[in-house]
């Protein structure tokens, strides 16, 4: 199974995309950076996958640095019917 998935991050109060990762083959880690207090409209896709959507809220000042956080992905079970009939 890969672990290849796209990220795509907006700044929720200016509605603009801040920016698109992808995550590693291998791992499925990805590493963005965030402006503490900023609150962001968190989105990953992958092929196969349905979508996962969140609000985020970056550290405030004098917070941690650094923050992990683990997104499971539900398989579309529609995705191999779509694609094997060519819709």
């Amino acid at each position: 199974m890969s672990r290849c998935a796209r990220v795509v991050l907006m700044d929720s109060a200016k509605e603009e995309i801040v920016g698109i990762y992808n995550t590693d083959v291998m791992t499925g880690r990805y590493l963005m950076v965030l402006k503490p207090g900023d609150r962001y409209h968190f989105r990953m896709e992958a092929e196969g996958y349905l979508p996962v959507e969140e609000a985020i809220l970056a550290a405030a000042p004098g917070g941690s640095k650094e923050m992990s956080k683990e997104t499971l992905m539900r398989v579309d079970e529609n995705h191999d019917r779509l694609t094997r009939n060519g819709h």
